[in-house]
């Protein structure tokens, strides 16, 4: 049972070094605009990059990881990921960042895809959901402290240390796999790697109102947190003003609302089931929309009125996610890795949409990112209701 717990602990870090690394220079964006000669619009397209990359890089490590295992996937991601991030610290122009970032991303996608089908592999049913909100609870640690420590490593040494930092995580954990964790996929079949088989299982999972349902309800509420994300240092730092290590601290309390939010629904989900608890999730997402939104057409804009509703969503956020994976991996184990390639491959896909066009819009105010809110929750809702609940 310990060493489960390791294992458990292990994947899930490595599950959180895929966002960490996507969030940790989030602090120095106008920095970097000044160090590399570019523009606010091409730094934040650096995370749309390496979203692209995160997402659809998982379409190959899913197959992959159904058909030769786990492990070998994973370390050739992880060693990907780390030179992803020595290109970043290297790069002399916005150009070679742009490629480093996306080098990062397509390592980075073995992190989530592989790690949520080797908690498939461990756990099943309510216990898979009890054991993705744990998950959640250390993943946000790692998730609320990287652009705070990001903050920190900006104001006293500048931005390119950050990535010499991602350098050292995505080894140490590199090294963590080859030493510690073991395969854990019971239903190894190269067969799995054939086109004809790929493509009967995508066809198996397209065409299920269960995986389009919770897919859709994940796409949708990553995409508003990656809206807030991608905006929220030009807006909190250039319109409202506060430095790095402050901006750091409204991203640390906005991760502490989603560690406090798994911890509920690790509590709760038992007694009131998946699909009750992924609904309060959704009503608190769309409540935090308007609630900004409100804020902002009676003329309110600073700290407060930006970071209260996003308090609120990333609360809700952690009722959904977690449930959204516990209820579509369950019935699908023998394939839970091409399973977990396109539930988180969509999820980041379109995230990066939600990123791309706010990154394009301009947001002197917060109206963009309390519509993008509402937006996700309203349509998560409607899918929900024809798919999961029709059902």
């Amino acid at each position: 049972m310990r060493f489960i717990t390791i294992i458990f602990l292990i994947i899930v870090v490595t599950q959180a070094l895929g966002q960490a690394i996507a969030d940790i220079y989030l602090p120095s964006f106008p920095a970097i605009v000044i160090g590399l000669n570019t523009n606010i619009q091409n730094v934040e397209l650096s995370l749309t990059i390496y979203a692209l990359g995160y997402g659809l890089s998982q379409l190959v490590y899913g197959p992959l990881s159904d058909g030769i295992g786990r492990r070998k996937p994973m370390l050739a991601g992880l060693f990907l990921c780390t030179m992803g991030s020595v290109i970043c610290l290297m790069a002399p122009d916005i150009q070679v960042l742009l490629l480093g970032r996306l080098c990062q991303g397509l390592g980075a996608g073995a992190t989530l895809t592989i790690g949520g089908a080797m908690l498939r592999d461990l756990f099943e049913g309510p216990t898979l959901s009890k054991y993705n909100s744990y998950a959640g609870i250390v993943f946000v640690i790692f998730l609320s402290m990287a652009p705070l420590l990001g903050g920190y490593i900006q104001e006293h040494m500048g931005w390119r240390p950050i990535f010499g930092f991602m350098t050292i995580c995505s080894l140490l954990v590199l090294l963590g796999f080859i030493f510690i964790i073991p395969e854990t996929n019971k239903y190894i079949k190269p067969e799995n790697l054939q086109f004809k088989i790929i493509k009967q299982h995508i066809h198996t999972l397209i065409t299920s109102s269960i995986f389009i349902g919770y897919t859709s309800c994940s796409l949708l509420t990553y995409g508003a947190i990656l809206a807030w994300v991608t905006a929220s240092s030009a807006l909190l730092e250039n319109v409202v003003g506060l430095s790095p290590v402050q901006y750091g601290w409204v991203y640390a309390a906005s991760g502490a609302a989603f560690a406090m939010g798994a911890f509920a629904n690790s509590k709760f989900v038992s007694r009131f089931g998946i699909n009750l608890m992924l609904q309060i999730g959704l009503i608190g997402m769309l409540m935090s929309g308007v609630i900004m939104l409100m804020l902002q057409l009676l003329g309110y804009i600073n700290t407060a009125v930006i970071a209260w509703p996003v308090v609120l969503l990333l609360f809700s956020a952690s009722l959904v996610f977690p449930n959204t994976s516990a209820g579509l991996f369950q019935p699908f184990p023998h394939i839970a890795g091409i399973a977990s390639a396109l539930f988180y491959s969509s999820r980041l896909l379109g995230g990066a949409l939600f990123s791309g066009l706010i990154a394009w819009i301009p947001h002197a105010t917060q109206m963009p990112i309390a519509l993008a809110f509402i937006i996700s929750a309203t349509l998560s809702w409607i899918i929900f209701a024809i798919t999961i609940m029709r059902r």
